[in-house]
């Protein structure tokens, strides 16, 4: 199962559509964050040139405002 797919699959579930998704991938050509995007990636991150520090930050962005609704 590759990773469009996957995100599909999410997408498709009812429980899933508003959980964000971000894709960390090495695969991350223009082709690919277009399909990603497509499929329902709130965020696509190249782990061959993001620094953790960037990484870090995408998950705040979307894990903060949840945990502050709580």
């Amino acid at each position: 199962l590759g990773g469009i797919e996957f995100l599909k699959r999410l997408r498709a579930q009812e429980r899933f559509r508003d959980l964000p998704l971000v894709v960390l991938t090495k695969a991350c050509t223009p082709t690919f964050i277009e399909e990603a995007a497509q499929a329902g990636a709130n965020h696509i991150l190249d782990k061959t040139k993001a620094p953790p520090s960037a990484v870090l930050s995408v998950l705040q962005t979307f894990l903060l405002p949840r945990a502050k609704a709580a």
